[in-house]
């Protein structure tokens, strides 16, 4: 599952996690629907897709047999995609209205070509998501799901600041961090310079 993102997305250089719940069983791993969401797809994506499962996967990149993998893009924040209100305003009053998750059950995947509802995931990955420094207010409710679902969470993050930055935020907002902040196994290798944090000489 995705949320928001900055232009950094493709060098997350830092990462902390919550990791699966004890005793919690992980995802069986024959299907996986990964749901883009975030305002910022609007830029990329058709509103026709809004919302649909569609296959991923071509003749030299399909899954496995017996495996499925569908994506979705919504095109909204994250708290008016799980409370299915496309108003700022009346999903963050829904999110706390949100009944707490039950216990966990196998679900059916989306149908391709069918509209995707909301649903609990068996994790959130928020790339460079900026929660600790850019729009907190429209990040808090977002937050406040992810809490109130006890989500597994993972956060990337351009760099170490950031990432120290990104754990307070979620730790303030009520989650628990089991792992991290650490340096991202699967970083970008190039160094990148961040233009706010180069100093003049």
């Amino acid at each position: 599952m995705e949320h928001g993102s900055r232009a950094q997305d493709s060098r997350p250089h830092f990462s902390s996690h919550a990791r699966w719940p004890p005793g919690a069983d992980r995802p069986a791993g024959r299907s996986l629907h990964v749901a883009f969401t975030g305002p910022e797809l609007c830029d990329i994506i058709m509103e026709e897709s809004d919302g649909l499962a569609l296959p991923q996967g071509s003749a030299l990149t399909s899954p496995l047999p017996g495996r499925q993998l569908l994506y979705s893009h919504h095109l909204c924040t994250y708290q008016e995609f799980a409370t299915a209100k496309r108003d700022a305003a009346a999903a963050a009053a829904a999110v706390a209205a949100m009944p707490l998750p039950p216990a966990a059950a196998a679900a059916d995947p989306p149908a391709a070509g069918t509209r995707v509802a909301w649903r609990r995931p068996d994790v959130a990955v928020a790339f460079n998501s900026g929660v600790s420094e850019l729009d907190k207010e429209m990040w808090a409710p977002a937050l406040q799901v992810l809490v109130r679902q006890d989500v597994p969470v993972v956060f990337t993050s351009y760099n170490a600041q950031e990432a120290k930055a990104d754990a307070a935020a979620w730790r303030a907002a009520g989650g628990v961090l089991t792992g991290g902040p650490e340096r991202n196994g699967f970083r970008a290798l190039e160094p990148v310079a961040e233009p706010s944090q180069v100093g003049s000489r």
